[in-house]
């Protein structure tokens, strides 16, 4: 009984956190509508976090974040933000956003993703299960795999975006820093595009 009253409490708190309002582009709900790939703006990656939000974030100097485009091609854009620590030379996290890539093909290519990736179409790391769980609250869906180290969330079939961590840390310090990035990327994407 105790167990379904805290499951209940928390999936309220949950989805109490989701912003409601929809991303928009000159008035068309992306949540809701297709537009077509070439009149979606694709803001830099690298404008979604301020470098001192992440520093704040992983209590770091931000004079020790290095911030590095990623950009990988036409449609997506990328941002990796890396600092060292003593047990990782490389950490950081990267964000990256997609537009439709196969558009002619498949209007509904972003919930074609999260649909694949739950059903565990995403590799495998060391026979390991590949298949994603819920990450909700963020997006229209989400879906993460905590031992990938990888989080996913589409707005309507617009956009994929893409959260990845090389952090030492556990599983639950991982879930909240995603959590918190990705609704800081949301809110400063929500930004962008509505100008």
């Amino acid at each position: 009984m105790y167990r379904v009253i805290l499951i209940v409490l928390v999936s309220f708190v949950l989805f109490s956190c989701k912003d409601d309002k929809p991303v928009s582009l000159k008035g068309k709900d992306l949540s809701t509508e297709i537009i077509p790939v070439k009149d979606l703006p694709l803001p830099p990656s690298c404008e979604y976090l301020p470098v001192e939000w992440v520093a704040d974030r992983f209590k770091l100097d931000p004079e020790t974040i290095n911030v590095k485009d990623g950009e990988a091609g036409a449609g997506m854009s990328g941002c990796f933000f890396r600092w060292s620590t003593m047990d990782k030379p490389n950490a950081g996290v990267f964000v990256q956003v997609f537009t439709n890539p196969i558009e002619e093909e498949a209007k509904n290519w972003a919930s074609l993703k999260m649909d694949g990736l739950k059903a565990g179409q995403a590799g495998s790391i060391e026979n390991e299960s590949s298949a994603f769980k819920d990450f909700p609250g963020i997006g229209d869906e989400g879906a993460y795999n905590e031992k990938m180290s990888v989080y996913y969330w589409r707005v309507g079939e617009n956009y994929v975006f893409m959260l990845a961590f090389n952090m030492t840390i556990t599983p639950e310090e991982q879930y909240k820093h995603a959590q918190a990035i990705s609704e800081e990327v949301m809110k400063n994407f929500k930004n962008m595009v509505s100008k």
